[in-house]
């Protein structure tokens, strides 16, 4: 790669810098580790917390409420739980989600009127012309492709390359703190000493066993019911095919136009026409219907197709040629998307 790197006296083709490596003139909020092989994202803080709170609560019950009842077999399914928690965690907050790269401001695009970069879902803080269903996530100060929701538990955006990832994630927890729950509750109302009969006598070591126990019932009956309204959530988006961020959108456009409905004569036809001589009032956008057949075909979508490639170069290595290259193709492309827009908003007006 020495080859690609510009000299000092070398004209540049966009605003890379030829002698940084790619994350070290990252202009989002990410963090690296491992010399830019690791990206987090912009809350990686609240990853600790979470694989914290794992160990925690595992850690107890494998110590102090699994020897109270002598099961091998609990062990077995403990050790297996936590792994895949754990795998899908870590692959959830280390996957690119599907950022989509910065690109140098064009001098053209810049100086269009606001109504023709909304047209043309231009993104003022990247500099690119947003793909469906894209969003710029103002936690990570990033665009990312069919964005979900940023998940402060993982310190990283939801988006089309992890939610294969995030889905597992949040089944899995339910599964193992409904697990938990279980044999908790089990092991505190039985008032067995399982081994700790044999190492200690003391009535107060087993009280303070089987009050430990009745904690860790509580904890994960909190964490069962939070994250499994959340997995509910999820499963019904799946069903109605969309994101969280485009419900969240339908949902705020249903009440604003209901909202208006009163000063403008009410609520006009979803296809916009109105009976002659009625005022036509705001139309109000379609609710999603959920039908099980787009329930499997996102599961399929999102879980079991190959990951799209990410459009990020390699972290860890010099920009080269080919990454210059990449911003003028994406100049010539906002130049292309201003000409339909100007196209379609004349076609508008006639």
């Amino acid at each position: 790669r020495g080859g690609s790197r510009a000299g000092p006296g070398r004209a540049t083709l966009s605003s890379l810098d030829m002698t940084k490596k790619h994350y070290e003139q990252w202009k989002g909020r990410n963090s690296f580790m491992c010399g830019g092989r690791l990206m987090f994202g912009a809350m990686a803080h609240q990853l600790g917390i979470t694989v914290f709170l794992m160990l925690i609560t595992w850690g107890t019950f494998l110590a102090l409420v699994v020897p109270l009842l002598e099961h091998s077999i609990l062990v077995t399914l403990s050790f297996m739980l936590f792994g895949t928690q754990m795998t899908s965690l870590l692959a959830t907050a280390l996957t690119d989600p599907g950022i989509l790269p910065r690109r140098p401001p064009s001098a053209v695009v810049e100086s269009m009127p606001m109504q023709m970069k909304e047209k043309m879902h231009y993104c003022p803080t990247c500099h690119i012309i947003k793909p469906p269903r894209t969003k710029h996530c103002r936690i990570c100060n990033n665009c990312v492709q069919e964005f979900d929701h940023h998940c402060p538990w993982v310190g990283n955006c939801i988006g089309v390359r992890n939610y294969r990832f995030f889905l597992p994630f949040i089944i899995s927890t339910v599964l193992s703190t409904l697990f938990v729950l279980i044999v908790s509750l089990y092991a505190f109302l039985t008032n067995t000493g399982g081994i700790y009969h044999d190492l200690s006598d003391d009535e107060d070591v087993q009280t303070v066993l089987r009050v430990l126990a009745l904690v860790l019932t509580f904890w994960t009956f909190l964490l069962t019911s939070l994250v499994g309204a959340l997995t509910f959530f999820h499963c019904s988006l799946m069903c109605m095919g969309q994101t969280t961020n485009e419900f969240v959108k339908g949902a705020r456009a249903r009440r604003k136009a209901q909202a208006q409905a009163g000063s403008t004569g009410g609520l006009a036809a979803a296809d916009g026409n109105a009976p002659q001589g009625q005022a036509t009032g705001p139309v109000l956008p379609p609710a999603p219907i959920p039908t099980p057949g787009k329930f499997f075909t996102s599961a399929w979508r999102n879980c079991c197709t190959p990951m799209i490639p990410s459009a990020l170069p390699h972290m860890h290595l010099y920009p080269t040629t080919e990454d210059q290259m990449q911003d003028l193709n994406a100049a010539m492309e906002a130049i292309q998307s201003l000409q339909t827009a100007v196209q379609e908003l004349d076609g508008s007006n006639a």
